[in-house]
């Protein structure tokens, strides 16, 4: 940017990163994406770096993928399970998660995030109130010692399980122990998947937690508290 004398403030800077990087952007960030992208196709035009035309389609896919990436859903949490978490929640401030990803990005407009992850591929801060905590699988789920030692070391207003992927999510009931002592509401995300669904019922029972089930626009997640 700086190469092709195009003016930018410290916002904009952030904001094309952002585009660059694939992180999730919120309403307000939508809008100034999409003036960012404006002043720069206005740009190109007046000095023609470019060729307008591709230039026209690169900043397109960029605000396309943005919006996609807006909606959430697929392999990330569901757009009505965040809003569920702001409008049930609004005085909590630190969430704990298992797994990471685009949906991470959502969370962190509103929460600190403590993520432990097995993926070096997700294992990135996405932004300062991102904690990011590498456990490998081990025995079928997240190494049980680094879990241990994050439910003990910190308290939390919400935990989220969200991983690992597939059918290591069952590994969870192996270390049901770990959790016997945490009282903050649990969500379990893709209840909508019978093993899923099965696995957070197993969990319940055997910690005498109720569970409600909410369904989503594609999925469903089931809240879960002592009783």
């Amino acid at each position: 940017m700086i190469d092709w004398n195009v003016g930018f403030s410290e916002l904009e800077k952030e904001i094309h990163l952002k585009l660059l990087h694939g992180i999730y952007l919120d309403d307000t960030e939508l809008k100034l994406a999409e003036a960012w992208l404006n002043k720069l196709l206005e740009h190109n035009e007046i000095t023609g770096h470019y060729h307008q035309e591709y230039f026209y389609i690169y900043c397109q896919k960029l605000a396309s993928a943005a919006v996609q990436r807006k909606a959430l859903g697929a392999w990330s949490i569901e757009r009505a399970l965040l809003n569920f978490i702001l409008s049930s929640f609004p005085t909590a401030n630190a969430l704990l998660e298992f797994g990471s990803g685009n949906g991470t990005s959502a969370l962190l407009n509103h929460l600190s995030v403590t993520s432990i992850e097995h993926d070096p591929y997700y294992l990135i801060q996405r932004g300062p109130n991102h904690n990011c905590i590498f456990a490998p699988i081990e025995n079928g789920w997240y190494q049980g010692t680094v879990v241990k030692e994050v439910l003990e070391t910190s308290n939390y207003d919400l935990i989220l399980v969200d991983g690992p992927p597939g059918d290591l999510r069952k590994g969870i009931l192996d270390y049901v122990g770990l959790f016997a002592q945490i009282v903050c509401p649990i969500i379990f995300d893709d209840v909508d998947r019978r093993d899923d669904r099965e696995n957070m019922e197993r969990f319940c029972k055997a910690l005498d937690r109720r569970y409600s089930i909410f369904i989503g626009d594609k999925k469903a997640f089931a809240l879960t508290s002592i009783q």
